[in-house]
């Protein structure tokens, strides 16, 4: 209804590439960001394609937006016959479907305490925020540069991802919008594909980090978000990462692909352990087995004592010439992601990339990192993946999309890890639940590509001063540069070093969110009612909301402080209360804390050798 006819058309045409968007719908640093653009591009193409045709709605029914969209979905999908998923068509036309349903007098009376005048205004801001990322999306220009492929992402296009962000969060801090996801997950079944629908959006803008934070300026500490309930007060913060949890197929706010996890060999149970349950919480004792078999051939002292090598050391060595000889200027951050600015040391396969390949398949599988051939597969298995997606990317959610293939290198580092030194002495016992060769080597694979890659690059990225800090409201520590601070560390004492690194992952952590799922009724007062959650709603645990809480900082919480008297033992960057834990505290911790450390110490000792300190 806000465009013309031919307009939508021709929007429509360019859905077309949708499958092969969402191949690469999770992409690591820049990427993650331009690849969700294109998704959101051709959800908004699909859903306002002719909006400007005449069709029929019911008198009664109000906020005509979800009518609109819902009734041209249905005219358009038979026509529409170059759109390679009708799975996903489905998702978007049965999520449209709930808000037409809704957007009746009659619906008001199924809501609870939810007015008609707050669903009604509920309805027409979901709509609104849909048709206003339309005319954002009109001209063949912008379309074309987020359906770009590899595409860089500009300076433009990322101010166009600010307004396009603005646009849905600006809705979703709406009170009557909250209103009606609490009554969503109150009553999951309710309108199951409209829930469906704030999980797949939320689930992205989740991911910014200040995101969470306004919504507990909007509606207080306890809310919901992405079909989740979420507390963010500190009390139940640390309650909740100091507690047993059950788990699913969730990685924080973010929705897994339940098929594309590793779950193989034995009656095809699933193996990778961020989603498995804790006995105390309903478990069957897998999650427990399998961490211990993680504890005995990849985070052991074996481990450890190669961090303090010599060819550890070498590595190190390597990484501050690089750093010497290439870019390493401070990047832009803009939502989500940093734009490089040219710092190929920071983003490109040399440099810091390939350093983290080699260094910890070193540490953690004992595997040569001279050896080129085994190096230059790996980086291409994490970092290239399935045309040029990373392949943590293959493992989230597809929104209706059928299982994509897996890149050819899956095989040959699964066979890579089975063959490892780390592996030599691998045993299928009944202490492990007899997890097979195979099943250890292709869930490190996915626990690689998750958490032992990612999280390492993302606090590198940050300690060096590549990564700016997020904007967190009411602070100035999105203008705080740490390589002046860097500078003037001792680089010789591991305790100032280990300050510095845990200040920056307290203001950035490199998670910034974790799941669990209740096993029992939840109270709670949500968007000022009092609400009971039935067993099975699952909740978000916002450790980065943690880090920038007045209640646990204090006044100069908004100060860039490594001297803080706190600071190491109320730090959540790694699913923990300092070293307060019920079983999901990283297991890497230690192996990403010395590395950073020593990346520190030796690549400052380069860098204050250098003429100038950009």
């Amino acid at each position: 209804s806000h465009c013309g006819a031919s307009t939508g058309s021709n929007l429509l045409l360019t859905s077309s590439k949708c499958a092969n968007v969402l191949s690469c719908h999770i992409r690591m640093t820049k990427a993650c960001l331009r690849a969700t653009l294109r998704v959101l591009a051709s959800v908004v193409a699909l859903a306002v394609a002719a909006s400007g045709n005449e069709h029929a709605c019911s008198d009664q029914d109000k906020g005509g937006g979800a009518c609109d969209v819902f009734s041209t979905l249905q005219v358009h999908r038979a026509k529409t016959v170059q759109f390679q998923s009708s799975a996903f068509f489905d998702v978007l036309a049965q999520a449209f479907s709930d808000l037409a349903q809704l957007n009746s007098s009659a619906a008001a009376a199924s809501l609870d305490h939810v007015s008609e005048t707050e669903m009604f205004e509920a309805v027409e801001l979901l709509s609104t925020a849909t048709h206003a990322l339309h005319e954002e999306l009109r001209t063949s220009q912008t379309l074309t540069l987020l359906q770009g492929g590899e595409t860089p992402v500009t300076s433009a296009s990322a101010q166009m991802a600010q307004l396009l962000f603005s646009l849905f969060q600006q809705a979703l801090l709406s009170m009557s919008v909250q209103k009606l996801q609490t009554h969503l997950i109150v009553r999951p079944n309710s309108f199951p594909n409209l829930l469906y629908l704030f999980k797949m959006v939320e689930g992205v803008l989740a991911n910014i980090p200040t995101y969470l934070v306004d919504l507990k300026a909007a509606f207080g500490s306890t809310f919901v978000c992405a079909g989740q309930v979420v507390f963010a007060d500190a009390v139940s913060l640390k309650r909740f990462l100091t507690s047993p949890q059950a788990r699913t197929t969730q990685l924080g706010v973010s929705m897994l692909e339940r098929d594309s996890l590793p779950s193989l060999d034995i009656g095809e149970r699933l193996s990778l352990t961020i989603v498995l349950s804790q006995q105390r919480e309903g478990g069957n004792g897998d999650f427990e087995a399998f961490v211990s078999a993680f504890k005995k051939y990849m985070f052991n002292d074996a481990a450890k004592a190669r961090q303090k090598d010599a060819t550890a050391k070498k590595l190190l060595d390597c990484l501050a010439q690089d750093y010497v000889e290439m870019p390493h200027g401070r990047g832009t951050r803009v939502l989500g992601l940093v734009e490089p600015n040219g710092t190929s040391f920071f983003v490109g396969k040399q440099g810091l990339n390939l350093f983290l390949v080699k260094y910890l398949h070193y540490v953690f599988f004992g595997l040569d990192p001279t050896d080129e051939k085994t190096m230059n597969k790996l980086y291409a298995l994490f970092f290239e993946g399935f045309a040029g997606t990373p392949l943590v990317g293959l493992y989230f959610e597809k929104f209706g999309l059928p299982n994509l293939v897996w890149p050819p290198q899956m095989n040959a580092v699964q066979k890579i890890y089975e063959q490892s030194p780390a592996l030599a002495t691998f045993e299928s016992t009944a202490e492990i639940k007899y997890m097979t060769r195979s099943e250890y080597a292709r869930t490190a694979i996915a626990l690689m590509a998750i958490a032992g890659i990612l999280g390492p690059l993302n606090a590198a990225q940050s300690v060096m001063g590549f990564a700016p800090f997020p904007s967190w409201p009411g602070t100035e520590l999105g203008s705080v540069d740490v390589r002046p601070i860097w500078d003037e560390l001792d680089l010789s004492d591991q305790t100032a070093l280990r300050s510095f690194i845990m200040e920056c992952l307290r203001v950035s952590p490199p998670v910034s969110t974790s799941h669990y799922v209740t096993t029992k009724p939840l109270k709670a007062r949500v968007a000022g009612w009092p609400r009971t959650f039935p067993v099975g709603t699952q909740g978000t645990t916002a450790m980065n909301v943690g880090g920038v809480d007045p209640d646990i900082w204090g006044p100069s919480v908004g100060s860039f402080d490594a001297a803080r008297p706190n600071l190491e033992a109320d730090l959540m960057a790694f699913h923990s209360v300092g070293r307060q834990a019920a079983g999901r505290r990283c297991l890497g911790q230690e192996t990403a804390m010395t590395m950073l450390a020593d990346m520190l110490a030796v690549v400052g000792a380069a860098r204050r050798a250098l003429p100038a300190n950009p």
